[in-house]
């Protein structure tokens, strides 16, 4: 009867820092969105014009594609609509995953060209091509950096870790730490 007695407090005690967990939490969320929108709504318009920038520019692949390189460039190109639209949404934490996934699509195209241009350059007569892919592989890389660009701006919409707390909450915080350990 004593076991259960314990077992029922300490129960009552986790469902109690359980809500106030999630109250802390529920505040910083909203903290932390409105912080967001207000930088996001700033960033808005360069970050669509980015977007479109390098969606015109990444529709029309340079030659020296492969027709499976050509079709990862348009999957890329319709991640970039993706991302516009989760932009123009305000869908802020997606469209970085979108954003940074689209850097990684064009680093593996830019990869791919690499090393093709690498094997042409030791055929015989092959100047041409290796240069068209040599520009091509450049192309790629670009596409890249301005991929990462828009992906490190979109996150530097968010605020660092720990940023919303003031020195009070901190301290709340570890509290919680403290009365978890506990229980």
């Amino acid at each position: 009867a004593a076991l259960a007695g314990e077992l029922s407090e300490v129960a009552a005690g986790q469902k109690d820092l359980l809500d106030e967990t999630m109250q802390r939490r529920d505040a910083l969320k909203a903290r932390e969105e409105k912080q967001v929108a207000a930088k996001a709504a700033a960033a808005k318009k360069k970050l669509l014009d980015a977007i479109d920038a390098l969606k015109r520019e990444m529709a029309a692949a340079p030659s020296g594609f492969r027709p499976d390189e050509a079709a990862q460039a348009a999957g890329a190109v319709e991640s970039l609509g993706t991302l516009k639209r989760l932009v123009e949404h305000g869908e802020l934490w997606d469209a970085a995953e979108e954003a940074r996934g689209i850097s990684a699509k064009t680093q593996k195209i830019a990869t791919q060209l690499g090393a093709r241009r690498a094997a042409v350059a030791f055929e015989t007569g092959a100047g041409g091509r290796a240069l068209q892919m040599q520009a091509a592989e450049a192309k790629a890389l670009g596409w890249r950096k301005r991929a990462g660009e828009i992906a490190d701006t979109i996150e530097g919409l968010f605020p660092k870790p720990g940023a919303l707390f003031s020195p009070d909450e901190a301290r709340g915080m570890e509290g919680l730490s403290g009365r978890q350990q506990g229980l």
